[in-house]
């Protein structure tokens, strides 16, 4: 069961990592868009798990759409 726990988050790190690049934006800024610490969005990326607000904040970003000219 931890394995396949390891490969969801692995592929969520992976999901972020597309719609990052497709918004055209740095871990930095997107963690300042978030609320959360650039460190945290490295940590996701790489497939580590992360607590409920977070996942709750990565997702609203996700399902948002880009501000176009910020």
């Amino acid at each position: 069961m931890a394995m396949r726990a390891k490969l969801r988050r692995s592929r969520f790190g992976r999901v972020l990592v597309v719609y990052r690049t497709m918004r055209q934006i740095g871990v930095r800024e997107m963690a300042k868009e978030i609320g959360i610490s650039a460190a945290t969005i490295s940590r996701i990326e790489r497939g580590h798990a992360m607590d409920a607000t977070t996942l709750i904040r990565v997702w609203q970003w996700l399902i948002e759409p880009a501000q176009e000219g910020e």
